[in-house]
């Protein structure tokens, strides 16, 4: 009969039970310290949960185990396994939304770790089938997770200490996993923030030069309102150029600059500049040579009226030498066909070139000086023919004044002359004979009284014609005129009076009488009339040499003046055409 264990025996083997107990729950406790570092370690939650997975399967030995965490809001969800076969796992990836609804329902999700036991399942195959332990628990907020673990190698049961280690882990597992998720969720914030402020920094860049072009946009308005205030008062085209120049050397800060305007209509160059130490004059010929070279300097190679266009190479395209500058802008604009000229600046104070704001704004003060310009040009023409309506209108005058004088002079002879005729009529009753002697003496006295009267009168009859003192405009024959006039090298007058002109005249002919010259000439021939062409005249009768006298009235305005050698007559027997 075997003793009864001595109680020292008891005592020791209680001792070494308690030290090997002691010694696995340092152990423990050592990797569980080990793992939490390394969670502290890590910054992938998916990382976190595979060193959670292999930790507590080295842990406690178990043959295979699975974490499942799952987003409660989305019921999106990862799984992590190991140890499990490929049929098993891929029935856990496939059922991993049924998995999340029968173990992490919303309602039921603990706040710290919890361990279930598998107990019976609604629908087998959710976990593997020898799944020894099931823990649950909520991450955050947002997220749940969950842990299963088969049997251990050894056979062994887990015991409450094995437990309450696998609570301890899972719990520094949560932590690990809130902070990172805090951590993700604070750069996420971070992120989200220097967005909205890259946003709002290029929101802010975006405002300011918003509002530099609106304050560029409200000075060019307030420039173009001002300038065009400035125009309005203005109808000499001096008085324009000078406006211009000044105003856009002013506006851009440039110390030279200077306007050539051409008119193909006067044949006149008008030049204006400001800083320039020389003035030159200009020939038009000259002016308009450099602008058709200004011209062949842009991209528009042509402009339409009322339109500017800017010079690429100004410097290069208008000598210095011409200019008395150096032209660092340069704009052409065209009026009209017969207006067009040149704006140029040289440099400028603030920046070497004008940017492309700043040329629209020129353009824009250009064009809209253009149309001020061509009202003054018209206010001139207007001018114009009201000076020759007035100039008219005094030779009308003085011409009515004359015949006037003319017919009360004729009066006052015509009553000398019945005077006279009674006296002579009494003489020779009185004499009863008829002296040649006396008719010879009374006709004397008579030249004498009418030469002494026309001589004290301040309006009298010329002894002989003018024209006897004046040389006579040259003559060419018809055959010569009608080349030319083929050619547009000459216009054709009439001089002769409108009835002589309306039974019949050369083919093309312009109807201008002598007498009416003044009244006629600026309407029907003045505005059209160019110094290089040649008035041809025509229109003399057997009593009245009418093309002679126009000769002379338009030699006093045109230099090409010819009379047409043998009249119409002459044209007729050429077998020119005539009309009607």
């Amino acid at each position: 009969m075997a003793s009864p264990p001595s109680p020292l025996r008891e005592a020791a083997a209680q001792a070494s039970r308690t030290q090997a107990e002691l010694e696995r729950r340092l152990f423990q406790l050592k990797y569980l310290q080990a793992a939490a570092d390394e969670f502290s370690n890590l910054t992938q939650p998916r990382r976190i949960i595979e060193t959670f997975l292999l930790t507590a399967l080295g842990l406690f030995g178990a043959a295979h185990g699975l974490a499942l965490m799952v987003n409660t809001q989305t019921g999106q969800g990862t799984i992590t396994q190991r140890g499990l076969s490929p049929a098993e796992a891929e029935a856990c990836e496939r059922n991993l939304s049924r998995i999340a609804e029968h173990y992490l329902p919303e309602e039921r999700l603990p706040r710290r770790a919890e361990l279930l036991a598998p107990g019976p399942e609604p629908d087998p195959g959710l976990l593997p089938a020898d799944t020894a332990l099931v823990l649950t628990q909520r991450v955050d907020g947002t997220y749940a997770l969950l842990s299963a673990f088969g049997p251990r190698l050894s056979g062994e049961a887990f015991g409450a200490a094995d437990k309450s280690a696998l609570l301890n882990l899972a719990d520094t597992l949560a932590g690990a996993l809130s902070q990172n998720l805090f951590h993700r969720e604070i750069q996420h914030l971070n992120a989200g923030l220097m967005r909205q402020g890259q946003v709002l920094e290029q929101a802010q860049r975006d405002a300011a030069q918003a509002r530099e072009r609106l304050d560029l946009q409200i000075f060019h308005l307030q420039t173009l309102y001002d300038f065009t205030r400035d125009l309005s008062p203005l109808s000499a085209t001096d008085k324009l150029l000078e406006s211009l120049l000044l105003t856009v050397m002013g506006t851009f800060g440039a110390g030279r600059g200077c306007v050539l305007l051409c008119d193909r209509e006067s044949g006149r160059a008008r030049w204006l500049a400001r800083g320039v130490p020389e003035p030159r004059r200009w020939t038009f010929e000259q002016a308009e040579k450099l602008i058709y070279r200004g011209f062949q300097a842009t991209e528009e190679r042509r402009l339409e009226p009322m339109t500017a266009g800017f010079i690429l190479d100004p410097a290069q395209a208008l000598p210095e030498a011409e200019l008395g500058f150096c032209a660092r802008t340069a704009a052409l604009f065209t009026v009209d066909e017969t207006l067009f000229g040149l704006l140029a600046l040289g440099p400028l104070i603030s920046q070497p070139a004008l940017p492309e704001a700043s040329r629209e704004l020129l353009r824009g003060l250009t064009i809209n000086w253009m149309a001020f310009l061509k009202n003054a040009r018209a206010f001139e023409t207007i001018q114009a023919l009201n000076a020759d309506l007035h100039r008219t209108n005094a030779d009308l005058r003085r011409t009515i004044a004359e015949l006037t004088e003319a017919r009360d002079r004729i009066r006052l002879l015509e009553v000398a002359k019945n005077r006279l005729r009674q006296v002579i009529r009494r003489e020779v009753e009185q004499a009863g004979r008829f002296r040649w002697a006396d008719l010879l003496g009374m006709l004397i006295i008579a030249a004498v009284l009418a030469l002494v009267f026309n001589a004290s009168s301040p309006h009298g009859i010329p002894l002989l014609p003018e024209s006897f003192f004046e040389t006579p405009a040259p003559r060419i024959d018809a055959l010569t005129a009608h080349g030319m006039l083929t050619r547009k090298e000459a216009v054709l007058v009439d001089a002769r009076p409108p009835e002589l002109f309306n039974q019949r005249h050369i083919a093309g002919a312009v109807n201008i009488p002598a007498a009416l010259f003044d009244v006629i000439f600026p309407m029907k021939l003045g505005p059209t009339l160019t110094p290089e062409q040649v008035v041809l005249i025509y229109g003399s009768t057997l009593s009245k040499r009418y093309d002679e006298e126009l000769a002379r009235r338009l030699l006093e305005r045109h230099e090409q003046v010819r009379i047409l050698g043998g009249g119409l007559s002459a044209w007729d027997a050429s077998g020119l055409e005539v009309a009607p």
